[in-house]
């Protein structure tokens, strides 16, 4: 059988988070119910699960702060 045909609980847990994200249950909600205590495996999944939310981030950062001045005292 291919490793590909094989379905490994690490699989099921990424899918179900990937669910989650997908229904929109926030980072911290899907950390719980998954007991994750660090963010970085939920971040990893969401930016899989949504990648154009994540490219996209940086041109509407960009846009909010045009204009800005930064003052440093």
């Amino acid at each position: 059988m291919p490793k590909e045909d094989h379905i490994t609980l690490h699989d099921l847990r990424a899918s179900y988070a990937a669910w989650l994200f997908s229904e929109g249950y926030t980072i911290a909600e899907v950390m719980l119910l998954l007991g994750w205590s660090d963010s970085r495996m939920a971040l990893e999944v969401y930016s899989r699960v949504f990648p154009r939310r994540v490219e996209s981030v940086g041109p509407k950062q960009d846009e909010a702060l045009k204009g800005l001045t930064v003052v440093v005292a």
